[in-house]
């Protein structure tokens, strides 16, 4: 009897001790981020879209770095449906900007890239910017192994 009650208090505090180590096992998702390179000689406003098509832009990359500017104020600049630029949307040259994997490549392997110089940011509206075509396209497809390019430049 002496050896059952041995057993039994072997599997509670087995018990115990495998319930308490895997509470703090951290199972939930992963955020996979997509890091890009704007290899252009220009300041940039990076703006993504599932489709081929300037009017379908839901998403604005930015910076991975935060810089403080006072030279380059966004302030008062809006794109589509009202959404403001803020100073981390501004993309450097030669500097890294980011999103989420989900966010470019959720239901297909292509992202459209329109390219927006802040000079044109600056100076025209979202739509004075979509009718004089004051962008520049960029398309990344994603292969077989989840990758894409990620140096952001011009195409012509």
């Amino acid at each position: 009897m002496n050896s059952f009650y041995k057993f039994c208090r072997f599997l509670v505090v087995t018990s115990t001790i495998i319930y308490v180590s895997s509470s703090c096992l951290f199972l939930g998702d992963v955020i996979h981020v997509v890091k890009f390179k704007n290899c252009t000689n220009d300041t940039l406003l990076v703006c993504a879209s599932h489709h081929d098509c300037i009017d379908s832009v839901a998403l604005l990359l930015s910076s991975l770095y935060g810089f403080d500017n006072d030279i380059l104020d966004s302030t008062g600049i809006f794109l589509w449906d009202r959404t403001a630029v803020k100073d981390y949307d501004l993309i450097y040259p030669d500097s890294i900007c980011a999103t989420t994997a989900e966010a470019l490549f959720s239901n297909q392997d292509t992202c459209y890239f329109f390219l927006v110089r802040w000079n044109d940011a600056k100076n025209y509206s979202w739509d004075g910017i979509r009718a004089k075509k004051l962008y520049k396209k960029w398309i990344t497809t994603k292969n077989k192994d989840g990758d894409c390019d990620r140096n952001i430049r011009y195409d012509y």
